[in-house]
């Protein structure tokens, strides 16, 4: 709010959108395309992510969805300010549309800050890490930390999967690459 103010007093037109879900993508890249003029190539590009996206789900190997905790954030060197995907977010579409049962679904919001105690009381098959920092991080730590939380299935079985790469925080042409990087988590 403050940077479209400080925008509009200096004359420098601003575009609003939103990225939180599919649907908010989908709508601020046809918006985008509309204000750019080039709204033919914005509809040809919404139309092949959705295709992607329908020929990931197409590829799905168990129709039994496996519970997934997928983390956006948290403390580099603790279980500590944990942030998820929720339901309502682009990521938690996405991994719905590739197999995974995100167990916080039912956040209210995209995205939200939880505690270890929620996360062993829902007990994920599946814990998918979305990094995007410039150092990899260290897998062999990721998994002491988690080790922490042995009753967890996911930590029992070793599915722990750390993904950094930046362009699984962006919505947008990518979405279907996010896909397969979900699906390849979800079909071991």
């Amino acid at each position: 709010v403050k940077l479209r103010a400080f925008f509009k007093k200096i004359g420098v037109p601003c575009l609003e959108t939103r990225f939180d879900s599919l649907s908010d993508t989908y709508e601020s890249i046809l918006l985008i395309g509309s204000h750019f003029g080039v709204t033919e190539k914005a509809k040809a590009l919404v139309s092949n992510i959705k295709t992607e996206l329908a020929k990931v789900a197409a590829r799905k190997k168990n129709p039994r969805k496996k519970r997934v905790l997928l983390v956006i954030s948290r403390d580099i060197d603790r279980l500590q300010n944990i942030w998820v995907a929720g339901g309502k977010s682009f990521l938690g579409e996405i991994l719905h549309i590739c197999g995974g049962e995100n167990i916080f679904e039912n956040l209210g919001a995209a995205y939200a800050q939880v505690g270890q105690e929620e996360i062993l009381v829902r007990d994920p098959e599946v814990i998918i890490e979305v990094m995007a920092t410039e150092k990899a991080p260290d897998q062999n730590r990721v998994f002491a930390l988690w080790s922490r939380l042995g009753t967890i299935q996911a930590v029992r079985d070793g599915k722990i999967f750390i993904i950094n790469d930046r362009f699984m925080t962006i919505p947008g042409p990518r979405i279907p690459e996010i896909a397969k990087v979900f699906m390849n988590c979800l079909n071991f």
